[in-house]
């Protein structure tokens, strides 16, 4: 998956001769998430992100994921600093026969079994770490951004057969908007996640931008990135119309290939909590309407995006995803989207395929959240072990229960 790179003072780059350095940049990163999903034994990544305003820190998480690919588990400790200092440790472990997570603000381990009888789909199989919550996140920020600049991507070549990939873009150069409105895990996203995590993180309305981004991706002898940094300064308006120039700073390591351990907590029924840790069991509760407003800069709604859950269990989810564009808004949004959906999460996991307004195949994902649910479209799947999103014009994906009066 893409991650994002910071410079520091790179020199002596030049342009590869054998594709553009974004395209060697993706290729190497599309190799490095083959090898992590099933060629490597076992391996360490570690992923620092943080938000900064005036070199104040309003968010830093860190995370120390261990995976081991052969016996399928993945143990992860975390650290999350909110803008008053205040920090909060988190511990989680995963394998064949359980699920494990522990918070520094509870006594007690939450623990599920795994239900031998639920797979988790061959063609959609994404269980890398890369899909976890930060890596994820970094992923499609770095993705959105680093996409519009791959002219500016410089490839050089290391003395030990390495490569490093180098990124430097600011303001003077084509400006680069950002639509706030890109599904899950874009910039704007990324900043409200962080917000919610954290009081001091201004919740940024409009006029969304970047101002500059720096980056360095070190590729090793092997083709597998294990060094990535990046900053990216964006820059936008609350709602009182106050600007802020925020940076979003990205540090991730891959390491520890082949020397990597995990330990899976030995808990007792004294400090666990039981619980049914699959998304689609017992879900009859997700049945009902969803929906969301169509938002385009400057103009305001134009419309509403609709999803009807018809059926939800461990075996079928159903239902329907629809638009609707106010009259004298259409060429806003020239495509509407109006499909059925149908599919067995035992076969896919979240993922689906759906025709679009064109009569073309898409794929899509719908993850139900906590009363909420969450929705990606346009998905092009890479592989069994990656997927990028590349979600419809003035897109949001973040659907809101409709309560039937």
């Amino acid at each position: 998956m893409a991650v994002g790179a910071c410079i520091y003072g790179v020199t002596a780059f030049a342009d590869s001769t054998i594709g553009s350095g974004y395209d060697r940049f993706k290729g190497s990163l599309l190799h490095t998430t083959a090898q992590l999903e099933k060629d490597l034994d076992n391996y360490t990544i570690k992923a620092v992100m943080t938000l900064k305003e005036n070199d104040k820190t309003l968010y830093q998480s860190t995370t120390t994921s261990k995976n081991d690919i052969v016996k399928q588990a993945v143990e992860e400790f975390e650290t999350v600093q909110d803008s008053n200092g205040e920090v909060v440790y988190y511990h989680m472990y995963r394998d064949k026969e359980h699920m494990m997570s522990k918070s520094s603000l509870k006594k007690e381990y939450s623990v599920a079994e795994t239900d031998k009888n639920v797979t988790h789909g061959e063609k959609f199989n994404f269980t890398s770490t890369v899909e976890s919550r930060d890596a994820a996140k970094i992923v499609s920020v770095v993705d959105s951004v680093v996409g519009h600049m791959k002219d500016d991507i410089q490839v050089g070549e290391q003395s030990d057969n390495g490569k490093v990939y180098a990124v430097n873009w600011s303001e003077g150069q084509t400006p680069v908007m950002v639509n706030p409105l890109f599904p899950a895990y874009n910039i704007k996203q990324t900043i409200d996640f962080m917000g919610g995590a954290s009081p001091g993180v201004p919740e940024i309305e409009s006029d969304l931008y970047i101002k500059k981004f720096t980056g360095k991706a070190v590729e090793n002898k092997s083709g597998l990135l294990e060094d990535v940094t990046g900053d990216v300064v964006v820059s936008g308006k609350d709602k009182n119309g106050k600007q802020h120039d925020l940076t979003l700073s990205v540090v991730v390591k891959l390491s520890d290939i082949g020397d990597t351990k995990l330990v899976k907590p030995d808990v007792v029924d004294e400090n666990v909590k039981w619980h049914n840790s699959y998304v689609y069991m017992n879900k009859d509760n997700y049945v009902g309407k969803y929906k969301n407003d169509i938002i385009v800069d400057n103009k305001g709604k134009i419309g509403e995006r609709t999803i009807e859950i018809t059926s939800m269990s461990p075996d079928k989810v159903a239902g329907r995803y629809y638009e609707t564009v106010n009259s004298g808004f259409e060429a806003d949004l020239p495509s509407e989207y109006n499909f059925s959906f149908d599919f067995n999460p035992k076969e896919t996991g979240y993922f689906f395929a759906y025709i679009n307004s064109k009569g073309r195949q898409e794929y899509g994902q719908i993850v139900p959240h906590e009363g909420e649910m969450l929705l990606n479209l346009n998905i092009e799947i890479a592989d069994k072990s990656s997927f990028f999103q590349n979600p419809p014009p003035h897109f949001n994906g973040q659907f809101t229960r409709v309560i039937e009066k």
